[in-house]
This record gives C-alpha cells, structure tokens and sequence, in this order.
C-alpha cells in the first residue's frame, strides 16, 4: 500500500506516513502476538497498552485502562492472542473514529467461572452516522472463532 501510495502520487506525504505508522504497527502487534513466552492474557495485554496509550496521547484522546479483576489467564496460544488483540485494536479504532474526544475505557474482568470479559466503551457523538465498515462483523466473527 505505502508502495502503490507513492508511486500513484494520489496521496500525500502524511497520508502515506498515516499507512506506514499503520503497517508498523500491525507488525508489532504480531510480533508481540507471537511471542511464544508471551501465553499469559495480561501480559499481551500490557502489551497492547505499551503501543495504543501513546497513539491515545497524541490523539488528546485519555485512555482509562482497568485490569484489576481480571482473573489469571495463562496458556493463550498465539494464534489467539493476536485474534484477541486485533479485536481489541478494531474497538479501540472504532471508539476513536465514532466517538468524541471523551475518554475511551478499555476494562477487563470475570466472565462466569471460566471465561473473561474485555470491553472496550466511549461516548458516541450526538448526530453522527454509524459506521459503514465491517469492523464490527470482523470483530465478531473473531470473538467466534474464540469462544466468545
């Protein structure tokens, strides 16, 4: 894409910039994903915040991050971990696009006796249009393929 962008001369430098943060972050997010030391949730977790907060920060945009009850999870194949984190990387995209400026939580707890809850909320803004993407049918049909 970055390729294809600069060569067309349709876009212009911060739109190909934008694709390039983008592409890299994606590769970091599968790399830490796949990181076959890395099978607890909270750690991949921890992860993910590493990267997003200071994306959320040069958004002005507060992330309120709560892991306290989140229960022990361990044993998290790669494969699932980077679906887990790609659901909550869609969410947390799609609080930014549809959402106002408000702060965005991203909360983590029990689910029943063996299963977890990650939520990801904001506060939509007044008069604008749904999505028109496939953002929430791809985060569903990950959530599926998972369980959940």
């Amino acid at each position: 894409s970055i390729i294809a962008q600069s060569e067309t001369g349709t876009c212009d430098a911060r739109q190909i910039e934008d694709t390039a943060r983008h592409a890299l972050d994606d590769l970091r997010l599968v790399i830490n994903a796949l990181d076959l030391e890395d099978d607890d949730l909270r750690l991949a977790l921890s992860g993910l915040r590493e990267r997003v907060e200071p994306q959320m920060a040069r958004l002005g945009i507060r992330l309120d991050w709560s892991m306290t009850n989140l229960p022990e999870v361990r044993g998290i194949k790669p494969g699932n971990s980077l679906a887990i984190l790609r659901i909550l990387q869609e969410a947390l995209t799609n609080a930014i696009k549809h959402g106002t400026v408000g702060p965005i939580s991203l909360e983590a707890g029990p689910f029943g006796a063996d299963r977890v809850c990650l939520s990801v909320s904001n506060r939509s803004a007044a008069g604008r249009e749904p999505g028109r993407g496939h953002g929430m049918a791809y985060m569903q049909a990950r959530a599926s393929e998972l369980g959940g």
